[in-house]
């Protein structure tokens, strides 16, 4: 398990016994973030961590974008666009966030191509039916677990309190 110190801006690991250690971060560090290993790492403020299929620790809401930490500590800047906020990863290692103004849905795949899969930054408001559709204001995302040979992706977006459904089709 792993715990977002955000007040320290650290990552700490907790073992199965309740040991915890430093994964990253250096502590009340407040000068500019920095990419390395365990406490050589730099993070500014953050909001979000959250995992990926290999184990990877994601970072997100911080001023320096999307971070990885690797599970041996080691800490990376991944390309996202400004003021972006990261929320979950999918079995294929595709990561789901919103822009920032959080009216659209963004993907960053494996393989680095990042695009918009739901909502619109040109239109407000929830509107349903064939994608992009028009969002409101994303506040989480969630992804639903594949069945057997299904081949869509399934985003469940809470916005402005209502709970919707995305089928991606991959």
């Amino acid at each position: 398990m792993y715990a977002a110190d955000v007040m320290a801006r650290s990552i700490r690991k907790i073992t199965p016994d309740g040991t915890q250690t430093l994964l990253a971060g250096s502590g009340f560090h407040l000068g500019p973030a920095a990419d390395g290993a365990g406490s050589e790492a730099r993070f500014g403020p953050f909001s979000k961590i959250f995992l990926d299929p290999a184990g990877n620790v994601l970072v997100s809401g911080g001023t320096e974008g999307l971070r990885k930490v690797t599970p041996a500590g080691v800490v990376t800047t991944l390309r996202a666009p400004e003021n972006s906020l990261w929320h979950v990863a999918d079995s294929a290692g595709n990561l789901y966030g919103t822009d920032g103004p959080g009216t659209h849905v963004i993907r960053l795949t494996p393989g680095g191509e990042l695009g918009t899969v739901a909502g619109s930054a040109a239109s407000e408001g929830v509107r349903l039916g064939a994608l992009p559709g028009s969002l409101g204001r994303i506040e989480d995302i969630a992804v639903m677990v594949r069945g057997a040979g299904a081949n869509a992706t399934r985003l469940l977006l809470l916005s402005e309190g209502s709970v919707l459904l995305v089928t991606i089709n991959d």
